[in-house]
């Protein structure tokens, strides 16, 4: 059973006691990923599904969350999850001073999307924003 203390951020511990402590669910063999902290990356097992959670983050100069999904393998540079890696699903948690939510995506949709890799080709790492829509003005 997950202990409150191996957890070490706050949308992860919020995610624990608001929605899986109620539901029952118990998330085990959790890590914290250290590469993408600033998004309170961890990886954990749900009913034997391995999630890759991450916290999306308010930024001061664009409009909505931004999250990061992607990996450094040792030293090297970033790349994107692959169709290979032992990922089942991904959850973005998000949140703001009134709401809190979730998104879940299991992990062929972000393939079928482009954003996670197939067989290591394409992806996503980062995308620029063509439409001024995504800037405060």
């Amino acid at each position: 059973m997950a202990k409150d203390w191996m957890i070490s951020n706050k949308q992860l511990i919020a995610t624990k006691e608001l929605v899986y402590d109620k539901c029952g669910i118990e998330i085990t063999q959790i890590q914290k990923q250290e590469e993408s902290s600033e998004y309170e990356a961890h990886t954990f097992n749900i009913n034997n599904k391995k999630i890759a959670f991450r916290a999306a983050k308010i930024t001061p100069t664009k409009v909505g969350q931004f999250v990061t999904l992607w990996k450094r393998i040792e030293n090297g540079p970033i790349q994107p999850y692959n169709s290979a890696d032992d990922i089942d699903f991904f959850i973005v948690s998000v949140c703001n001073d009134e709401s809190f939510g979730q998104f879940v995506f299991p992990k062929h949709v972000l393939v079928e999307k482009d954003i996670v890799a197939k067989d290591n080709i394409g992806g996503k790492r980062g995308d620029t924003c063509i439409s001024s829509m995504g800037y405060n003005q």
